[in-house]
């Protein structure tokens, strides 16, 4: 069994081990005698698991209007402990003097998904986006992926002969 069940745990039936975070896994193995053979000592085995640098995947833009839109992409921690995530967003498609803006889910301990609403966007726009995930141990960007603004809408009024335009035609 497991003495550190908040590093790792121990299928007492099928004896697998699970790594739940990094840190000093401590197990201790017995065996009980029987009527034939005397019990044998309790073995203690500690090891050290180490964390790995975070994954990132840049998802699909959501909820895209002509003014905004929600950036997406998801994150695992490696066990590394606390998990800034953050987007690069520009209009070029290098991301070249790209902003840089954190998810509202930043920082997390867990692995999971991020997002940040942008707004203000010019209609009729293709931007480009990419999703970093950052710790102690390291970092890792998703690709870079993106999406167009929708165009501004035209409204044409007509009263008395006259017509009066507003916005672009699409």
């Amino acid at each position: 069994n497991s003495e550190s069940t908040n590093i790792c745990t121990v299928d007492s039936s099928t004896g697998v081990v699970t790594f739940v975070k990094a840190g000093i896994c401590a197990i201790t193995v017995s065996q009980g005698g029987d009527s034939t053979y005397a019990p044998a000592e309790s073995v203690t085995q500690q090891f050290e698991i180490t964390p790995s640098a975070p994954t990132a995947t840049t998802n699909s833009a959501s909820s895209v209007t002509k003014n905004g839109a929600v950036l997406n992409g998801s994150v695992t921690t490696g066990g590394g402990g606390s998990t800034t995530t953050t987007f690069k967003w520009s209009t070029d498609s290098n991301l070249s003097g790209a902003a840089t803006v954190t998810a509202i889910e930043s920082p997390r301990t867990s692995d999971g998904t991020g997002s940040y609403t942008l707004s203000g966007l010019t209609p009729g726009t293709t931007y480009y986006f990419q999703i970093i995930g950052t710790n102690s141990t390291g970092s890792a960007s998703g690709s870079i992926l993106n999406f167009t603004t929708t165009s501004a809408t035209a409204i044409t009024l007509d009263a008395d002969d006259k017509s009066i335009s507003y916005g672009q035609a699409t």
